[in-house]
């Protein structure tokens, strides 16, 4: 099984990933940054190893390759948007594009068969319908500004040398152990609790897609990156999921009564036109599709947030 190093393991997929490769048999290495709290390290399978790294520092970088000597590498790690407010722009392009190409370039020394790249569905812009990797890009967010220039650089080593990296792009990727600040986790404390539900409008519309399946995606990319360097693939179900369903859906598995405020927060610009995926592509190339309904999967949050221990109650949640 090749070794495999994961970047961003403590983050909400790359955590799902890490538990995954893990579980399949590899040797799995960890990347984290060196001020990762200890909440978030525990959650990481005692069998990975933990490096520190961060991708704005050159040598910490090549000294977490040099230990680890990877054949395969997830990248996954990156400043991501949280509940509706992005990171510092500054911050996105040092980390998710000039942090992206001093990885990509130090792993050009050899020793890597297979560079699975984490790219966002933001890279393509506003779309008035589903959209394939082939569709005039047109970011409107400094994250899809950054993910878009490092998916072209990591096209252009893969033109140039042969590198074996693959870009997935995914779509709104939910599961269990998200971000507290994001929409479904918002949704689904909100039903379990007392207080209202505070939401923007419910008509606007994602391409939701679980969690395991956006690990099965990137799993089958890494397999199949030497043969495919420099493709692109959607990672989404082609469907168009509107909050207000999101919301019905919990509620109705929850069992819920809490009170839903519509238009308590302005809707944020980024969701007035989500692209939603043409996954024809990597159905096509890898075999893969979306298996998890809309119904499966919010019920696998439900049931992990009724697990949970001393969750609060009573309070107003904002979800946007």
């Amino acid at each position: 099984m090749p070794r495999v190093l994961v970047t961003g393991a403590t983050g909400f997929l790359g955590l799902h990933l890490t538990r995954r490769l893990v579980a399949d048999g590899h040797e799995v290495s960890a990347m984290v940054r060196p001020a990762t709290t200890s909440a978030r390290l525990d959650r990481l399978p005692r069998e990975a190893r933990r490096v520190e790294a961060d991708l704005r520092d050159d040598g910490a970088l090549r000294r977490a390759l040099d230990a680890t000597a990877p054949e395969w590498i997830f990248h996954a790690a990156g400043r991501v948007m949280r509940g509706g407010r992005p990171a510092p722009t500054r911050e996105i392009a040092e980390v998710n594009l000039l942090g992206t190409i001093r990885l990509l370039d130090l792993l050009q020394d050899g020793g890597v068969t297979a560079c699975v790249l984490v790219g966002d569905a933001f890279e393509y812009g506003p779309s008035p319908g589903p959209v394939s990797e082939g569709a005039p890009c047109n970011p409107t967010t400094p994250d899809g500004v950054a993910k878009l220039g490092a998916t072209l650089y990591a096209q252009r080593l893969a033109r140039a040398s042969g590198f074996p990296v693959v870009v997935v792009r995914l779509f709104s990727v939910y599961g269990a152990e998200d971000d507290a600040r994001r929409l479904v986790p918002q949704v689904v404390e909100g039903a379990l609790g007392d207080g209202p539900i505070l939401l923007s409008r419910a008509d606007i519309a994602r391409d939701f897609v679980f969690v395991d399946d956006a690990v099965d995606l990137l799993l089958r990319a890494g397999h199949r990156a030497a043969d495919l360097a420099g493709a692109i693939f959607n990672g989404g179900t082609g469907r168009a999921v509107t909050i207000g369903e999101v919301v019905d859906t919990v509620m109705r598995i929850a069992g819920s009564s809490s009170e839903v405020r519509w238009g308590a927060w302005p809707v944020a610009d980024h969701d007035a036109s989500m692209a939603i995926a043409d996954p024809a592509a990597a159905r096509e190339t890898l075999g893969w599709s979306a298996r998890t309904t809309l119904t499966d999967g919010l019920g696998a949050v439900v049931a992990h947030a009724l697990r949970r221990e001393g969750r609060g109650r009573g309070n107003a949640v904002r979800a946007e």
